[in-house]
């Protein structure tokens, strides 16, 4: 006799799939490092815009810059600062921080924006479905605990580098801006000295 025929499941009942209404302890484990990642995500664009905004000397220009493609994002700052004639002293170490982060900002999109269809709970890993800009199998993407911390981490270090350069260029536009101000001062000293001899000499 002939052995049963058993279809095969297309669903695990170790895994978790979406939607789902019931809260699973066992998706806590994921949940609370994705929602880190779209903290420091936040962070570190709060941070570019004020670099831009040190860089242009406008502080107005923190919430105006509104960046493109992270693919973009050094070339959208550099020209924005460019437009507005401002500092780009320090691009040179701006430029690779924010190129680093591109791939960062990626495993943030693909959480944030791709649709969640099965949560392992024993490798800690969520299947993600792709829409935006991907074909064939690579719209499919497994994401895992230790690759969201990984990104948290770049993206803290990130963030504090970007920290330091702004300070910097911060820095210099103060001490420009003392400057300036000294030499304003001596340039009306010195006119007022020569408006008093000019005044003293038509008395004579």
């Amino acid at each position: 006799m002939a052995d049963q025929y058993e279809p095969h499941s297309l669903f695990d009942n170790d895994h978790e799939y979406f939607p789902t209404e019931i809260w699973s302890e066992r998706i806590e484990a994921f949940a609370v490092p994705f929602f880190r990642l779209m903290i420091v995500a936040a962070q570190t664009d709060h941070e570019i815009n004020r670099v831009v905004a040190a860089s242009t000397g406008n502080a107005d220009h923190e919430d105006e810059f509104r960046r493109g493609s992270v693919s973009n994002l050094a070339r959208d700052v550099k020209r924005f600062v460019k437009a507005n004639d401002g500092d780009l002293s320090e691009f040179n170490r701006i430029r690779p921080l924010l190129k680093s982060a591109k791939s960062h900002y990626l495993l943030r999109n693909s959480l944030a924006h791709g649709d969640w269809w099965r949560y392992d709970p024993k490798s800690l890993s969520v299947s993600i479905r792709q829409d935006r800009g991907y074909a064939g199998e690579d719209r499919f993407r497994e994401v895992s605990v230790t690759d969201i911390e990984n990104a948290i981490f770049e993206f803290q270090n990130i963030e504090a580098d970007l920290y330091n350069v702004r300070r910097k260029i911060e820095k210099k536009g103060i001490i420009g801006k003392k400057r300036g101000s000294i030499s304003h001062a001596f340039r009306s000293f010195t006119n007022a000295i020569r408006r008093f001899k000019s005044l003293v000499s038509n008395g004579d």
